[in-house]
């Protein structure tokens, strides 16, 4: 499986474990009695559930993805501007929605956040046309067998004439001298 496969399998497993770790949390603070015999009110144990799921997501989605990310100063001040926006974001949705009921609007300001947070990164994040323009230049230099160095451009079959050495076009790619560690996109 190739690392970017299984780094969007991972991301697909962010939504359950984030639900999850919203339930637990929302479960606890529900039950929980502190020792003057306080316990918390529903909406705030859904906005504190909510603000742990946030925070969950948000470390998980950053770990996730990274390292894939070209960092620049506008990435980085607009990856701030999106946490600052999506928590305006979720408090302009309590605010609008709490006259209705208070329930709902925790809720709903509570995935709010995440949602809207994750849907802010993919568009700061992702590489400009120059960028894109810059990496397929970098990538369009000669192809070396792995294994003894040989010249491949040009062939058309996955074996190196020199050493005998198969291949998948993938693992050619993935160890180029100039790609290591680099995502083979398609």
């Amino acid at each position: 499986m190739s690392h970017l496969i299984s780094k969007l399998l991972l991301a697909m497993w962010m939504i359950p474990v984030g639900v999850f770790v919203y339930l637990f949390t929302f479960i606890f603070l529900e039950s929980f009695r502190s020792p003057l015999g306080f316990r918390m009110s529903e909406d705030k144990a859904m906005l504190l559930s909510g603000a742990l799921a946030w925070a969950f997501v948000a470390v998980y989605w950053y770990w996730l993805w990274a390292r894939s990310v070209r960092w620049t100063k506008g990435r980085s001040a607009g990856t701030l501007a999106v946490t600052f926006a999506s928590i305006a974001a979720a408090g302009l949705v309590y605010l609008a929605m709490m006259p209705i009921n208070y329930d709902v609007a925790a809720f709903m300001a509570s995935i709010a956040a995440p949602i809207a947070w994750v849907a802010g990164t993919i568009l700061v994040w992702r590489d400009r046309p120059i960028e894109r323009t810059a990496r397929m230049e970098d990538s369009a230099g000669v192809l070396v067998c792995p294994t003894c160095g040989y010249n491949l451009t040009g062939l058309s079959e996955s074996r190196c004439p020199e050493c005998g050495s198969k291949f998948t076009l993938n693992e050619l790619l993935a160890r180029q001298p100039a790609r290591e560690n680099a995502e083979i996109e398609r």
